[in-house]
């Protein structure tokens, strides 16, 4: 919350303390986008924000965005049990409604 104090590291470890100024909580529509991994075989899924703005990666290059997606569509996918921002490991919690 605006006022707390959090810990704060920089790229060689070094830790100071930080106020946090201010703080924005907002909800946004995700969407679910359930895979079968061709070859290694399995299936999977992950949770991406729906917006035009949030691209994928194709075969073929392209950089097709979640909103576009059609079932059958062929995009790139890097397996891994975490949460990701902006290609960042997050912690992350789902609720479902």
């Amino acid at each position: 919350m605006a006022g707390d104090a959090v810990a704060i590291c920089d790229s060689n470890g070094v830790v100071d303390e930080a106020i946090v100024g201010g703080m924005k909580i907002e909800s946004r529509p995700f969407l679910i986008i359930r895979f079968e991994q061709k070859k290694q075989g399995g299936l999977g899924q992950t949770f991406v924000q729906q917006a035009e703005t949030c691209p994928l990666f194709s075969l073929h290059g392209e950089m097709p965005s979640v909103t576009s997606l059609n079932v059958g569509d062929s995009v790139l996918v890097q397996v891994d049990s975490s949460a990701r921002h902006i290609g960042k490991n997050i912690l992350s919690g789902v609720e479902e409604r």
